[in-house]
């Protein structure tokens, strides 16, 4: 039995070592977990819960953002929500607290239709 030689000088390719997906409970960190709206986990203070509720309502939404001036970071920009139609002004001045800001959504005033008060006005006149 005759051996070509090209199959002689044929080393076999190096095998691959395999690696193992990480599980589900591994994949997620306690940080990364779902924050519940209703009960605070004991091992957040009351407003590290709220301000973690109001990340991850954020990280959640479909927000379109526009930068408003000229530079990249540190500049005022429109946050717009398409969910609710609303358009935020938010100004980025700096990392220390205090020197950045949100203005609230303007809406539209609410036109209070009269009631009715035929109906309950007394007929003793």
């Amino acid at each position: 039995m005759s051996t070509s030689p090209k199959s002689a000088n044929h080393k076999p390719a190096p095998r691959k070592a395999k690696v193992s997906k990480p599980t589900k409970s591994a994949a997620k960190s306690p940080a990364a977990a779902r924050l519940s709206r209703t009960r605070r986990p004991p091992e957040l203070e009351v407003a590290d819960w709220q301000a973690g509720l109001r990340r991850q309502f954020g990280r959640e939404q479909n927000f379109g953002l526009k930068n408003l001036g000229g530079e990249p970071v540190f500049s005022d920009f429109r946050v717009s929500n398409p969910a609710s139609g609303t358009h935020y002004r938010v100004a980025i001045r700096g990392q220390a607290l205090g020197q950045n800001f949100a203005a609230a959504p303007i809406s539209p005033p609410t036109i209070w239709a009269p009631a009715n008060t035929s109906s309950s006005r007394s007929q003793n006149c």
